[in-house]
């Protein structure tokens, strides 16, 4: 246990009466196995105390209240580097208190205590904000085995063209059963090992990041922000839970197939299926309805699946006639099993625009839209068997008990669902409108549990799904089924009010909640206005000392606010508005507060407009929103900065030691860097892995190019920054990975913070919309997520390595090693949940107690014991 000792003092004088917390106080033992080898000792004002073995400790003077009046010390003894003073070198420890309190004023409400601990033990504490019921945005719904539904749905990311796709598994009556995609923590390694997952020292599972843009773990067929899976699709689910669907690889959008099974593990070697018929020249997906939508269904033994929707470029574009027949062991590449290439027709074997397609009963239908029919086959041979005749008709199901066919009829974006009594009589049955949408209608019958049940994904960038029971003689709209409750949507930018014990969480997209650190509960909803543009109202926010909000936006700067989110003019003026542009950052935490001065990265031209150039500066500003000073003078707009109670300031950017690239853990895993890189994985690896440098409250600079300075710097670096040392760095440049630059006036450089990224004229694969905050205590230890480890990392002052927390973790890993009731039970594997688990951690926030940490795959917020 962590060893943890109070010892009484009146100011000057000791107490008799001393307060021990833990075991006896001469060996009180933390987890290590370190102990205090000298007690924690009292004379006056003095302090002593020593520990058997290199650890970390933090000690604290607390008034009679038990409230802690001045975070007095902590680092680690014995480390690499001397401790943060006024920690001596050894492990041996006087300190003198000098009665003063954190602000450096006499300290009141005594009698006092000196709190001494040795050796951090973050332990978990509660998910915050959590819903497994919810998504983000419904793109596509697949039926499986006993009426499961395999749901993809889109993470809640600052750009619409990022994120990934996930998928949720849910009951007949929508409720969340378990995650498949990403895969859980306790899969065997073999199972995913055609995702390239590593693992780490302790066996445990390290996902491997393929793109960083596309918070994805698999594979990518496609390399820029549009994710591989077409934004219109109809996926296949076999009887055993293994679930298909058509991606879009590269550029050209080639179709091809991919799997994930029951477990989210992948038998095959490659996760990615071979291109679909490539012997047909500019096959591909399009981006636009009605050619954007790839629909597939599983034949009825289970061997094949039958794709259409696919389409043609250049001569002769539009939907490819035909429908594909592709081995479902080997993803492909597949052949045409219906229609003709070269003709279309709207008679028996030939087809004109296959859409929707469905298999039952040896049957294959196809909904075949300009010929106004849905054409049936033998699945057997291919051979025309019958058809029934509705106008546009796009998605189709079949009921493979009954027979009874329904059909989702489109025009002009008004869909209709009708249901007909099978293709031997095509005789209607009964009807209903769907919903008016700007998207594109989809169905997909739900078979599998009775009632019949038809369920219709997020119309135009809605969340949820609607569902529609088959009552037998009509239809009932049902709605969304899923459980109500507050969901982290996209959770970030994590602030910290450390005054009122209160944490501050953005959620989709400019949506805050205070919850309250004593109880977890929500304490009040913010939301700064609708008037908003991508991020023109509290993209980034910072919580002033009298508990006021000051907020940094994309459009117009520095803006000010109550704490009800009320307009608060600045000081001097009439209103509360920014009076600068501020720069493309959405989510990146470029915004720190110390006292009443506001620490803030305007845009390069802020200040001079004929010095539009790549790099910025950090500038101080005023309550009254003039800007004071210029503390460092060349820093990327991407830097994230921070400032202690001290006035020291911590900048996270691209700042490596010479020659690397990434942390060592990937040395061994990944190919060697180049110097020159394109979007590989190991590009991504190189792009978001940077460090965080410490600046003394007098400032410094990043030299990046030598000399340059930024049109927003506030008159010339003072000459004495000119005569500091130099510390080399190297950093990632558009496509270049090992450039070299030098800091100035840094106390120190320390490597690892990840994800860094950063906006550069590299392309759209490069943005930092999806960015990353870091934190420092009142103890000045500094917490930082390494997302390439699936955790988050602390060094104390000086930046000795005090240790870790976190492990890879999808939704179903519940805290504290246990896992949902409903997760997959994976056979032949040791390996449990952790105790700590993030799926995509990239923000961390602290108090005196606890650390809490973003994890957006998971979509929650993690609530850390310290």
């Amino acid at each position: 246990m962590r060893a943890e000792i109070i010892k009484a003092a009146a100011t000057g004088v000791a107490l008799a009466v001393m307060t021990f917390f833990g075991p006896a106080p001469a060996r009180a033992q933390t987890e290590s196995g370190v102990t205090f080898t000298q007690a924690p000792q009292v004379d006056g004002r003095r302090l002593t105390f020593a520990v058997s073995a290199p650890t970390d400790v933090e000690v604290s003077v607390l008034n009679a209240e038990g409230k802690i009046v001045n975070h007095w010390a902590a680092g680690v003894l014995g480390g690499d580097y001397p401790p943060p003073p006024p920690l001596q070198p050894g492990l041996s420890q006087t300190l003198e208190w000098d009665g003063k309190d954190n602000k450096g004023n006499t300290a009141e409400g005594g009698p006092f205590s000196f709190r001494v601990r040795a050796g951090i033990q973050p332990k978990f504490d509660r998910m915050l904000l959590h819903n497994p019921h919810a998504s983000g945005q419904v793109l596509a719904i697949g039926a499986g085995p006993g009426g499961q539904l395999y749901v993809f749905h889109k993470h809640n990311t600052a750009n619409g063209n990022m994120g990934t796709h996930d998928i949720k598994i849910y009951d007949p009556d929508g409720r969340y059963l378990r995650a498949l995609k990403p895969f859980a923590a306790d899969i065997p390694a073999e199972r995913v090992a055609a995702t390239g997952a590593f693992e780490d020292e302790e066996g445990r599972l390290v996902p491997r990041i393929y793109n960083w843009q596309h918070l994805s773990f698999y594979p990518d067929p496609h390399n820029a922000r549009m994710t591989s899976l077409p934004p219109r699709s109809v996926p296949a689910v076999d009887s055993r839970g293994t679930v298909y669907w058509v991606a879009a690889r590269g550029r050209a959008r080639t179709p091809l197939l991919l799997a994930i099974e029951a477990d989210g593990g992948v038998s095959r070697k490659e996760f990615k299926g071979p291109r679909i018929l490539p012997e047909i020249k500019n096959l591909g997906l399009s981006l636009n309805y009605p050619q954007g939508t790839a629909y597939l269904a599983m034949s009825s033994d289970d061997q094949h699946l039958y794709v259409s929707g696919l389409s043609l470029r250049g001569k002769g574009a539009g939907l490819l006639p035909c429908v594909a027949r592709v081995d479902a062991a080997t993803l492909g590449p597949g052949e045409i099993f219906i229609g003709n290439p070269d003709q279309r027709g709207t008679e028996k074997a030939l087809l004109t625009s296959p859409r929707g397609v469905a298999a039952a009963g040896g049957k294959l239908y196809v909904a075949d839209m300009d010929a106004n029919r849905v054409a049936v086959f033998s699945e057997k041979d291919g051979s025309f068997v019958g058809e029934v005749s509705v106008p546009n008709p796009d998605t189709i199901g079949v009921d493979p008990e009954t027979g009874a066919l329904y059909v989702c009829s489109v025009e002009k974006r008004l869909a209709t669902l009708i249901k007909f009594d099978g293709y031997q009589n095509g005789q209607e049955l009964y009807r209903t409108a769907l919903p008016k949408a700007r998207g594109h209608h989809r169905i997909v019958v739900n078979a599998g549990a009775r009632p019949v049940r038809i369920w219709v994904p997020a119309l135009h960038y809605g969340a949820g799904f609607t569902c529609i029971e088959d009552t037998g003689t009509g239809f009932e709209t049902l709605g969304d089924p899923r459980p109500e409750g507050v969901s982290a949507a996209g959770p970030r930018d994590l602030t910290f009010d450390r005054i009122r014990g209160e944490l501050y969480v953005k959620v989709s997209g400019e949506r805050w909640y205070r919850i309250s650190e004593k109880t977890g509960e929500i304490v009040d909803e913010i939301f700064f206005g609708a008037s908003h543009r991508m991020g023109d109202k509290g993209t980034q926010l910072v919580v002033h000392e009298d508990g006021s909000l000051i907020s940094l936006s994309y459009m117009l700067g520095l803006w000010r606010w109550t704490r009800d989110a009320k307009p608060l003019p600045w000081e001097g003026r009439e209103d509360n508005r920014g009076t600068w542009g501020g720069i493309m950052m959405f989510m990146q935490n470029y915004l720190a507060v110390h006292g009443d001065e506001i620490f803030a990265i305007p845009p390069t031209h802020y200040r001079d407009k004929t010095k539009r150039g790549r790099f910025n500066t950090l500038n101080v500003f005023g309550m009254d929103q003039q800007e004071k000073r210029t503390a460092i003078w060349q820093v990327t707009q991407g830097t994230i900065p921070r400032v202690d109670r001290h006035g020291n300031i911590y900048l996270a950017s691209m700042l490596r030691p010479p020659g690397r690239v990434w942390p060592e853990f990937f040395d061994d895993k990944l190919p060697q860097p180049d110097e020159r890189m394109r979007y590989s994985p190991e590009y991504w690896y190189s792009y978001m892995y940077g460090g965080i440098a410490k600046f003394p409250p007098s400032g410094g600079a990043i030299w990046f190019v030598d000399g340059e300075i930024p049109g927003s710097a506030v008159g010339q670096p003072p000459a004495e920054l000119a005569s500091k040392p130099k510390i080399e760095f190297s950093y990632h440049y558009q496509f270049s990975s090992q450039l070299t630059g030098h800091l100035q006036g840094a106390e120190w450089l320390h490597f690892g913070f990840s994800p860094y990224s950063e906006t550069y004229p590299a392309g759209t694969p490069t943005c930092m919309c999806e960015g990353a905050g870091f934190d420092v205590d009142d103890w000045g230890r500094i917490f930082y997520p390494n997302l390439g480890k699936f955790r988050i990392e602390m060094i104390d002052n000086n930046r000795n390595f005090i240790g870790t927390f976190g492990h890879y973790g999808n939704e179903d890993s519940l805290g504290n090693g246990q896992a949902a009731e409903t997760a997959w039970q994976h056979e032949g594997t040791s390996r449990s949940h952790p105790d700590i688990p993030l799926a995509w951690p990239t923000y961390v926030a602290v108090s005196d107690t606890h650390a809490y940490v973003n994890d957006t795959l998971g979509r929650r917020v993690v609530s850390v014991r310290l």
